[in-house]
């Protein structure tokens, strides 16, 4: 049977792994690791984080970043990729795969090997707090076009693209690393606009796919996207025929960790229909070992 933290990505306090670190990974074989700017300091050191991550794990282990462009940059120091917001004014799709390459290209040689990128979400609403620039505008079209280009590019350069945040946060007000947004539209609406993009990145057969923690009440009342069948198993999968890899965002954030304590979500988000669930406890190792713990039980 596989051990329930094969389904966990999950991050790591500093640029430098531990002897402690180390040893927690070989106890507990996860499927991924997380990096975040703490963690990417020169090249040299950051190439030798991951290496030592992958004698911990093993040689084909995911390990992954957010190098977005703009807003939403982990390693600083080689040229950023233009932002969403810039090569939606342009309206290239050439120029938006070679946005993605771009990016692939600065991770390949620290040995990441995923980008949790591009953003797919149609600014909807200019106030919403937390995608701004990070969109590639506000027609879904246009969105769709130069995403699934933005996130080809990274894949052909060697790096997995996870678009996100499915089903969309782009008409939002509340932030969800605060607290749960609520996006009270029909079906036909979501269709029309917020859906396109990810429905495109579905049909192009696009590497992976990050969830939102949001709750849609005209379509499932009960749970947010992420730990909703309705959403995950019923359309992307069932609707779409997504057969990528299912990524949650980060279980912590206040919209999940405040109603779903102590990692009882994850096994929720597994059910339906998640393959990885994504937890970042920011150096604290008590959130991820919450979750292992939940997982086990769940699977018990």
């Amino acid at each position: 049977m596989t051990r329930p933290e094969a389904t966990l990505i999950i991050d790591l306090p500093g640029s430098d792994l531990t002897p402690q670190d180390a040893r927690w990974l070989r106890d507990h074989p996860v499927g991924g690791v997380c990096l975040f700017a703490r963690n990417i300091t020169t090249p040299q050191r950051t190439a030798r984080l991951t290496a030592d991550i992958r004698d911990a794990l093993s040689r084909d282990v995911l390990i992954a970043t957010d190098q977005e462009g703009g807003a939403v940059l982990r390693r600083l120091d080689v040229p950023p990729p233009p932002t969403p917001q810039a090569l939606g004014e342009l309206g290239e799709s050439a120029a938006a795969f070679h946005a993605g390459q771009i990016a692939a290209r600065g991770l390949l040689d620290l040995g990441i090997n995923w980008n949790f990128a591009p953003s797919l979400d149609v600014n909807v609403d200019p106030l919403n707090p937390v995608i701004g620039e990070r969109s590639f505008g506000a027609d879904p079209q246009r969105v769709a076009q130069l995403g699934v280009a933005w996130a080809q590019g990274s894949e052909a350069a060697g790096v997995l693209s996870a678009v996100k945040h499915y089903p969309g946060h782009g008409d939002t007000r509340v932030d969800s690393h605060e607290d749960l947004p609520v996006v009270d539209k029909t079906r036909a609406a979501l269709e029309a606009a917020e859906w396109v993009p990810f429905r495109a990145a579905a049909q192009a057969g696009l590497g992976s796919v990050m969830t939102a923690h949001i709750l849609y009440p005209q379509l499932d009342p009960a749970r947010p996207a992420t730990l909703s069948r309705t959403l995950l198993d019923g359309v992307l999968r069932g609707e779409w025929g997504y057969g990528g890899v299912i990524v949650t965002d980060a279980m912590d954030m206040g919209a999940i960790a405040r109603r779903w304590p102590q990692g009882r979500a994850a096994g929720l988000a597994l059910a339906a229909g998640a393959d990885a669930v994504l937890v970042c406890g920011h150096g604290d190792r008590t959130v991820t070992d919450a979750h292992v713990r939940a997982l086990r039980a769940a699977q018990a």
